[in-house]
């Protein structure tokens, strides 16, 4: 069974909006916050299109120090745990 995430009041991790704000500025790739939808709907903080790959990613932001949850680890195959700009740039083999 799938968890679900509070529809209310939802915390973000401090580097999410960092993060978004970077690749938003990325050329070619276009960013949405998905934190506030289900893990059902989505099970990862941000979605991301590369447009020039044609390639979509779904990521788990977490700080520097945060740990995922038990749930989150184990999607970790599907759903990679990001923890700075860098990573999702890597992941789409833009560096």
């Amino acid at each position: 069974m799938t968890s679900r995430r509070p529809q209310y009041r939802t915390r973000r991790d401090e580097n999410q909006a960092q993060i978004i704000a970077e690749l938003a500025q990325v050329p070619g790739f276009e960013v949405w916050d998905v934190s506030t939808l289900t893990d059902a709907q989505c099970p990862g903080d941000i979605l991301v299109l590369d447009r020039a790959t044609v390639r979509w990613g779904v990521f788990e932001i977490k700080t520097e120090t945060g740990r995922p949850s038990k749930a989150q680890r184990e999607m970790s195959d599907f759903v990679p745990i990001v923890r700075k700009t860098e990573d999702v740039l890597k992941w789409f083999g833009r560096i």
